[in-house]
């Protein structure tokens, strides 16, 4: 069995990222901006207090992973540039 072959072997058990409900992004900021127990306002001006980035954070993450949302609206809400 060749290399390529041993890796394609188990791609049908590799699990992949389902897609929740998805809510609207500022929704989705307001949930973990209170969760965080931060300021939406904050979390959405680029404020680097490490809370607020935290917050970015996991909205990036459960935007992107969770709710299938492109990475560049995702950026535009959150003023960050989507390669960083």
């Amino acid at each position: 069995m060749t290399g390529r072959e041993k890796v394609l072997a188990g791609s049908d058990q590799v699990e992949h990222p389902k897609i929740v409900r998805r809510i609207p992004l500022l929704e989705l900021v307001d949930r973990i901006s209170g969760f965080l127990e931060t300021e939406k306002d904050e979390v959405l001006s680029g404020n680097r207090r490490k809370k607020n980035c935290h917050a970015r954070d996991l909205i990036s993450f459960a935007a992107a992973r969770s709710m299938g949302y492109k990475f560049n609206d995702i950026a535009a809400l959150l003023n960050i540039h989507p390669e960083c």
